[in-house]
């Protein structure tokens, strides 16, 4: 093999590599950490923050070592990398609740994987050094490109390939085996370096010249940062959104981040690709569109939302990368320009990670994100600086400036609307919640709301007459006021209920009942129970466990539950853990004989009622659907769709005959069974 396809087989490697192993751990620790967009927002600051160290490993190594010592320091680097494959965490870091979430995250995944990645994340900055010094005078940048090409080629074959098809033990195996056939590519590309007295970069009388392939070379260490935290912040902040939107899951994770990558791939392969006449305005067009969609924003589709996200975020990071490439410099700073790069990926990773959850309330970092890259429109289009903005007309500049004034006027005003009513609001590594109250207005008496990112997560009456009526989707008539209502009433009950909520379903509690409440987020426990009343005012005897519901009761002695509800799934952020049927075993260890889990699956996107059919039947367990459409005339219900599933079925018989409403087992169409090693969201698109 000749020099240049040996590099270049080792940069795309190396880069497959290592976007390949952020869905695997991704998808091994997502259940361990509540299951929440967070986990990934974590997994991604811990990614970005091992590239900022392989980055620094490689400027540092080519700055300071000849080429054979080089060679010799990396290739203990990847020795060491060998000795700890298979990458598999230890179950021994699923955490409590008493741990810093984000903190041990950070910690597992450097201890799995902090080493192999390390090497992986050093790979394209050191090809490139390598590559100049056996090939003076040949530009290294298309290098990088094809690294980026390595990347997306990772996060397309995860989804429709691995993920479907191969368990996380088998998908952890394989990405061990192409690991250490990336250490014997990379160990050849370390026998061609030239002996010691050759030239290196940086010394090399041709490398002072022009910079390779164009470029405005005005940039320096403030404008590589800013682009480049600019580009990493409004990645990580969409991924947010569109996992709040849908479902936390890698398959979703996969497509921000690959258009994040793709961005680079065509902005470092040639100039051409990015024009500022283009995609400048093309990006201050999706963000208008996004504005102006947040005044209709329950009846935007969830197809068109996903679409205007992913376009807004592909433009947006043109915008960056496009005038982070124009700014690249000459070869003797090709380290240390992508060391700023990596620098400003890790510090936009911080800032959504751990800067952002402490500071707002909200989440107000893709607004910021997407007006920082709206300015930078502004900034490289007003100028006169570059070939493109010498030939704007002034209209068109006076337009774009008008677009970018009316989106922050759009955004500042929505995050001011959505937060004015607020008595309470509280953000943390779970999620945002606002608590709002609402005046009486004609038949509808005043009430008070929790709102969980931008869902409502139950509400109540304030009137001391009615605080006690279920309201939402907890009437009499649903699936849960049914089971709770009329179920077991000879006897003092034992019941779980997975997600609190604002505690609604604890006004069905009777004397000598047992409520045992599971709740992720320390957030609602503490609004449930302090800005609301049902909790309160219930009969039965509430016992709260603060935690993730599956992770508590694995470690559980069996509660003997009549009935356990599960009512985490109200959101269209659906926590796909709890339905994976090793958690339906978990549950089921946990019922009386005879008892009933009840799934409270009401949901705008998704029909989970063939997931929990498809679990149910494996198991061989009965299941009933119960929908129970709004009632005209009390406006404090909703509609609602339960499933509930027992062994017991003489009971689900009874039910079907004195509700209407039921339907055998939902959807008909068969999907398959999910588990903690494969669930796929594209079968449950409504």
């Amino acid at each position: 093999m000749s020099a240049f396809p040996l590099h270049a087989a080792t940069v795309f490697l190396g880069a497959f590599l290592l976007f390949l192993v952020q869905p695997i751990m991704g998808k091994f620790i997502l259940p361990w950490f509540g299951g929440g967009s967070s986990v990934w927002t974590a997994c991604m600051l811990f990614f970005q923050l091992a590239l900022l160290a392989g980055y620094g490993y490689a400027h540092g190594l080519a700055g300071r070592f000849s080429p054979r010592r080089q060679a010799t320091i990396h290739a203990c680097l990847l020795l060491a990398g060998l000795c700890f494959l298979p990458i598999i965490p230890d179950a021994a870091w699923k955490p409590s609740p008493d741990n810093a979430q984000v903190g041990r995250i950070l910690l597992l995944l450097a201890a799995t994987i902090g080493v192999p990645f390390l090497a992986l994340a050093a790979t394209a900055p050191l090809m490139q050094v390598w590559f100049s010094m056996t090939h003076p005078g040949r530009s290294p940048y298309r290098l990088y490109a094809l690294s980026n090409a390595g990347s997306v080629a990772a996060l397309l074959l995860y989804p429709f390939a691995v993920e479907p098809l191969l368990t996380r033990q088998t998908q952890s195996w394989l990405w061990s085996g192409g690991m250490c056939l990336f250490a014997a590519v990379c160990a050849g590309c370390a026998l061609r370096l030239p002996r010691p007295a050759a030239p290196v970069p940086g010394r090399a009388p041709d490398e002072a010249g022009p910079v390779p392939d164009g470029g405005d070379n005005g940039g320096g260490f403030g404008a590589w940062l800013g682009l480049s935290a600019c580009g990493s912040v409004m990645l990580l902040a969409t991924t947010s959104e569109i996992s709040q939107d849908v479902a936390v899951t890698p398959y979703l994770w996969v497509l921000p981040l690959g258009i994040y990558l793709i961005t680079f791939i065509l902005c470092f392969d040639h100039p051409r690709w990015y024009s500022r006449r283009l995609h400048g305005p093309a990006f201050l067009a999706g963000l208008l569109t996004i504005c102006l969609a947040l005044f209709w924003r329950n009846s935007v589709g969830l197809y068109f939302k996903t679409a205007l996200y992913a376009a807004t975020l592909f433009f947006g990071c043109m915008v960056c990368h496009g005038e982070l490439v124009r700014l690249k410099p000459r070869l003797e700073r090709l380290t240390a320009y992508y060391l700023t790069i990596s620098l400003g990926g890790a510090a936009g990773g911080l800032f959504v990670a751990l800067v952002a959850p402490a500071v707002f309330n909200d989440y107000h970092e893709y607004p910021l994100s997407v007006l920082a890259c709206a300015g930078i429109v502004g900034w490289r289009a007003l100028s006169r600086s570059g070939k493109d903005t010498a030939r704007l007309p002034n209209p068109a500049r006076l337009g774009m400036a008008a677009a970018i004034v009316a989106c922050a006027g759009i955004l500042i005003y929505d995050a001011w609307m959505s937060r004015r009513n607020a008595v309470f609001a509280e953000r943390n590594f779970y999620g945002a919640i606002a608590i709002h109250d609402i005046a009486a207005k004609g038949d509808i008496e005043a009430a008070r709301y929790l709102q969980h990112d931008n869902i409502i997560h139950g509400f109540q009456v304030t009137a001391p007459e009615k605080r006690r009526e279920p309201t939402g989707y907890y009437g009499a008539s649903s699936g849960g006021g049914v089971m709770l209502g009329s179920f077991r009433t000879d006897r003092p009950r034992r019941v779980g209920i997975v997600g609190i909520g604002v505690g609604t379903l604890a006004t069905y509690g009777r004397k000598g009942d047992v409520f045992r409440l599971y709740e992720i987020d320390p957030a609602v426990v503490d609004a449930a129970t302090r800005q609301f009343t049902f909790i309160e005012d219930s009969r039965a005897e509430i016992r709260i466990v603060q935690g993730d519901a599956r992770l508590m009761l694995e470690n559980e002695e069996p509660q003997d539950f009549d009935v356990l509800v599960l009512d985490a799934f109200t959101s269209d952020a659906v926590p796909v853990h709890l339905l994976t049927i090793e958690a339906f075993e978990t549950y089921r260890r946990h019922l009386s004989p005879g008892g009933v889990l009840a799934f409270h699956l009401s949901s705008q996107h998704l029909d989970l009622t063939k997931v929990v059919r498809s679990a149910a039947e494996h198991l061989d367990l009965r299941h009933l659907r119960m929908f129970e459409p709004p009632p005209r005339d009390k406006w404090w219900l909703y509609a609602s769709e339960w499933m509930l599933v027992s062994t017991d079925a003489v009971l689900l018989d009874q039910l079907a005959r004195s509700h209407p409403s039921t339907r055998r087992g939902g959807s008909s169409r068969t999907i398959r069974v999910w588990t903690d090693d494969f669930a796929s969201l594209l079968s449950v698109l409504n």
